[in-house]
């Protein structure tokens, strides 16, 4: 019965061609509390988004009063735990609540603190509407089980490209006579770090911040494995358990027993490690390659993106990030202390980043204030209060100018991300491999995988996770600086993750993602 209703919806939306529309700004706009993290960028510049022009202009082109809710910067978990723990003191909309609030929506929805938006969308969010049932398959990446969309989310209009990325010291490479584009496999890694120890006393070769998950996911990739449940030919598995998780682990091990990975690696956050980088004090950083391009270009030294490493030159990564989703999350859910009568006029607030005014608003900023018209008015072109601005890089102004946590219809970042944008060369970097034939994602799971559990099942597996992931992490950094020996340890670690029920969790993931391939396949009929 659910695939005639989602295949009679999306035929419907393609006779109709057209759904109502909503006149911004809204009349009678209401005053809407807002809870949301504060960026890297924008932390820099203001306490409260409130005192941010992009944020006063949204208000005034929506009709919409806003008041910003903040967690203290880097702290938005205990933060997102202070400001829950006193329901009516909630606010009416939370930005990116399913990474904080336990079991995410689903759960939030049995408990009764976020409203079911299903009944709205239609009518109060039709932009919105119109691209979440596009067709068949991309309904099933916005609806659970139940049929029922529970928030806004960022909605990929094109492909994306890795932010995060492996950098080195391109002035360096070239004093040795080393192409970066040639740091292939692992072992090439180790030839550019000798020559660090060697040439550059003083020098930590690698810090990889390993509480980053993205450093994870980014040389995890080259096991095949990524930091969380991946299926591999239907069959769900969790990396942390795998015999490939063993020899990453042993790579590690040997780096840091080499003196590669420097010893502060467990609590030094990435920030520093940018700092440090750019100071010549470190030689290969994770950092996001737009920020590393202008911690660089200030700096005045020389940086390289490097392939993702794998074992070998032939070794295919199945467990790529992107490709996968039209879902990117940052989603926008609206709390139950909102009152319901508020429901329709907040849709069509909501609503505003995926209209096509909206879109442009959202993803480049106002018009006259972070971007203009060229003289041809063919093309928008970054302003100078984003571009020049005499008080910060456009590190800090490309999460400044932009509402880049808002959920929305995110366009092409290669020409709405002033600090990519800017230059030919970072607009390469951004680019450059991705899209090989060895980067694959037939591993990845889909964003809507998580939606299909019910309440019971997500409350029992995200219940066991939180006491393996604590373990796993917890001994990740043990085995790397040889407090646990690898060999000797392992058959002990993998039985306390089944004392903590991790098989469990993965047949609660299997389910789901059985769940998941039998949506596909009726929405292919």
């Amino acid at each position: 019965m659910k695939k005639i209703v989602v295949l009679l919806l999306c035929l419907c939306l393609l006779m109709t061609g057209a759904l109502a529309e909503i006149t911004y700004p809204i009349e009678d706009g209401p005053t809407l509390k807002v809870w949301i993290e504060l960026n890297a960028g924008a932390s820099q510049m203001f306490t409260n988004y409130g005192d941010n022009p992009l944020y006063q202009q949204l208000q005034e082109v929506t009709g919409v009063k806003l008041e910003f809710v903040h967690p203290t910067y880097g702290a938005n978990a205990e933060g997102f735990s202070t400001m829950i723990a006193n329901m009516e003191e909630w606010p009416d909309i939370i930005i990116n609540f399913s990474n904080y609030y336990n079991g995410g929506t689903v759960a939030a929805l049995d408990d009764g603190v976020i409203y079911d938006l299903t009944p709205y969308l239609e009518e109060y969010a039709p932009d919105y509407y119109a691209l979440i049932n596009r067709d068949a398959k991309t309904h099933i990446e916005f609806y659970n089980e139940e049929e029922q969309c529970l928030a806004f989310y960022t909605f990929a209009l094109v492909d994306s490209f890795d932010a995060n990325s492996l950098v080195v010291r391109a002035d360096w490479c070239e004093e040795w006579g080393i192409d970066p584009a040639s740091l292939v496999t692992y072992d090439d890694l180790e030839v550019y770090f000798q020559k660090v120890l060697e040439e550059k006393p003083g020098v930590v070769p690698f810090m990889p911040a390993l509480s980053n998950a993205d450093f994870r996911l980014i040389t995890l990739w080259g096991y095949n494995l990524k930091n969380d449940f991946y299926a591999e030919d239907g069959e769900i598995k969790y990396y942390a358990v795998q015999p490939s998780y063993q020899k990453w682990l042993k790579t590690m091990h040997d780096w840091y027993d080499k003196g590669y990975i420097g010893t502060d690696f467990v609590a030094q956050k990435n920030a520093v490690n940018r700092k440090q980088f750019a100071a010549g004090e470190i030689g290969c950083i994770t950092v996001a390659i737009g920020n590393g391009y202008a911690d660089a270009q200030a700096a005045g030294i020389k940086i390289d993106k490097i392939p993702y490493p794998r074992e070998t030159a032939d070794t295919i990564i199945h467990t790529h990030n992107l490709g996968v989703n039209v879902n990117v999350g940052y989603e926008a859910v609206v709390t139950t202390n909102c009152p319901e009568e508020l429901l329709p006029k907040v849709c069509e607030f909501l609503n505003y980043p995926y209209t096509e005014e909206g879109m442009i608003f959202s993803n480049w900023g106002p018009e006259g204030l972070s971007w203009n018209w060229n003289e041809d008015h063919t093309k928008r072109v970054h302003s100078d209060w984003v571009l020049h601005n005499p008080d910060n890089t456009t590190s800090v102004m490309h999460n400044v100018c932009r509402m880049t946590y808002w959920p929305r219809a995110q366009m092409n970042e290669l020409e709405c991300n002033p600090n990519i944008a800017k230059d030919e060369i970072i607009t390469d970097m951004r680019q450059r491999y991705h899209g090989e034939d060895y980067m694959q994602h037939d591993y990845t799971l889909p964003r809507a995988v998580d939606m299909l559990l019910d309440v019971d099942e997500v409350s029992e597996r995200d219940g066991i996770l939180v006491d393996v992931e604590a373990y796993v992490s917890e001994n990740m950094f043990n085995f790397i600086r040889g407090d646990l020996d690898i060999d000797a340890d392992w058959d002990n670690y993998v039985k306390t993750l089944e004392r903590y029920k991790l098989s469990r969790a993965i047949e609660l993931e299997q389910t789901a993602y059985d769940r998941y391939l039998e949506r596909i396949a009726e929405a292919s009929k």
